[in-house]
């Protein structure tokens, strides 16, 4: 007996690819806030005031944004890709302020440079993705 005939196109590699990567920034806040409860009274007695509820803050908010945008990704839904550009500045922006802002003085320096091509080779990577026919076509927005 054969499958039922859709007329879905079939999901590109490279979306695959990106939504596992969206789903292992997701894992690594949902890591996030379960070492942050499990260590918060460590880090309500050690770290900087404040830590262990920025932790967990950042992990709830990352979590509830990125594993259903996963789902929207992998589903092919059109609003997943019209969140691509968004989502991915909010992170971005996100990481950059970490980063600067948020360090301890006595911390080693970062390698600002290498971090800097690997955002710009990302939001290159980025646009050149969203404009490719077969993923405008698993998303259903060809029109735009």
């Amino acid at each position: 007996m054969s499958a039922p005939h859709t007329n879905a196109p079939k999901r590109p590699r490279s979306v695959t690819l990106f939504t596992w990567g969206v789903l292992m920034l997701a894992a690594l806040y949902l890591t996030r806030i379960f070492v942050t409860l499990r260590e918060w009274d460590f880090l309500q007695e050690y770290a900087l005031p404040g830590t262990s509820s920025y932790l967990l803050g950042s992990g709830l908010l990352w979590s509830a944004l990125l594993f259903p945008w996963v789902i929207g990704l992998w589903r092919g839904i059109p609003a997943a890709y019209r969140l691509v550009v968004p989502l991915s500045a909010a992170y971005t922006l996100w990481m950059w302020a970490e980063r600067l802002y948020l360090h301890w003085e006595s911390a080693p320096a970062t390698n600002h440079p290498f971090w800097l091509g690997t955002t710009l080779l990302f939001w290159g990577w980025l646009f050149w993705w969203r404009s490719r026919p077969p993923i405008k076509a698993f998303f259903g927005v060809l029109h735009e």
